[in-house]
């Protein structure tokens, strides 16, 4: 799928408990970081100055995981190879020219 079917195939985890998890190149060995929380799409400014609009060639897709502003994960256009589904049906594995990122929807720990 492109980046931007991509993108929109991540849309039905907006507002629901999910995990990114993260490995390097070619996916070898265990993963290297796991975002897990609420999951949100952020919204990039839309009040730059037209300066800066016209700067600006490729700006990313971010998705916040929970409340904490750092965890993030950014979705560059122009560092994006391919997507495919998983196999569960929710969620995609996204392999960028940094790593491979599996997103998913996840049941919250009960304790």
């Amino acid at each position: 799928m492109t980046f931007e079917e991509a993108v929109q195939a991540l849309q039905p985890l907006s507002g629901r408990y999910a995990e990114a998890t993260i490995w390097g190149p070619k996916k070898i060995g265990h993963s290297i970081a796991s975002l897990v929380g609420t999951m949100q799409q952020i919204e990039g400014p839309d009040d730059l100055p037209p300066e800066m609009e016209s700067a600006i060639v490729n700006t990313a897709t971010v998705f916040r995981f929970g409340e904490v502003p750092v965890n993030a994960l950014n979705l560059w256009p122009d560092r994006f190879i391919r997507a495919t589904r998983l196999s569960t049906g929710e969620g995609i594995e996204v392999e960028t020219l940094d790593g491979v990122i599996r997103i998913s929807p996840r049941r919250p720990w009960v304790d």
